[in-house]
């Protein structure tokens, strides 16, 4: 229930969870200074980025109505102001109109969907159990789409043969964070949590298993 206290386990894991997430909104800093070094984000997709700022929005909004939702909410707030800086820095090196355009359409749908969202809950739930309930599941849906937006990119992995563009530090700490909140969702238990993070978990080994499969190509051609 929403009203649920928090045990020690779960707490200590909500803080490790705010420690992996912050490194996982860090990690495309990497990403971020190559593209300014290059001073082209051709490359690489914004659509991670994009899907990641809807997910932190939403969650932070979780984590504002839950009672126990601190940790949830604290980290989110940092993660969706990360998220826009890096769509910012996109869309400053994209050198294409056609992408730039498209980014910006999927920036306002994002909005258009997190206003909704608000509207409906904040309009129709009238609970604290309710309005986590209503932004519980579409943080779920969100969250799977902020860890599934980066299989887009697999397609062309394989068609080129090569990881050019996959970043193996993201990837890792994607993995390590779904895997530290699907624990803190156990033990809690969210199920709201629960079920994005296990999913992104699946979804980050699926993106290891072709980073390492495609990885031997770029040694090769680099030698």
């Amino acid at each position: 229930m929403a009203g649920a206290q928090p045990n020690i386990a779960q707490e200590l894991f909500g803080i490790l969870g705010d420690i992996t997430c912050g490194g996982l909104f860090l990690s495309p800093v990497a990403t971020m200074w190559d593209i300014s070094r290059h001073g082209s984000s051709e490359q690489y997709s914004a659509s991670p980025y994009l899907a990641g700022l809807l997910n932190c929005a939403v969650w932070l909004l979780y984590g504002y109505v839950h009672p126990n939702g601190k940790w949830v909410f604290g980290i989110n707030i940092v993660g969706s102001l990360l998220q826009l800086l890096y769509i910012v820095i996109f869309v400053y090196y994209t050198t294409v109109d056609d992408v730039r355009y498209q980014i910006y359409y999927m920036l306002f749908g994002a909005g258009v969907c997190l206003v909704g969202i608000m509207a409906l809950v904040f309009g129709q739930a009238h609970s604290t159990e309710q309005k986590c309930m209503g932004f519980g599941l579409a943080g779920v849906a969100t969250g799977i789409g902020m860890y599934a937006a980066p299989l887009i990119q697999l397609r062309s992995v394989v068609e080129r043969g090569n990881v050019e563009g996959m970043s193996l530090l993201l990837i890792g700490a994607s993995l390590g964070n779904s895997a530290v909140w699907t624990v803190y969702a156990c033990l809690g238990p969210d199920f709201y949590v629960l079920v994005p993070n296990l999913i992104g978990a699946l979804c980050t080994v699926v993106q290891l298993v072709v980073y390492f499969r495609y990885n031997n190509n770029n040694n090769n051609n680099d030698a």
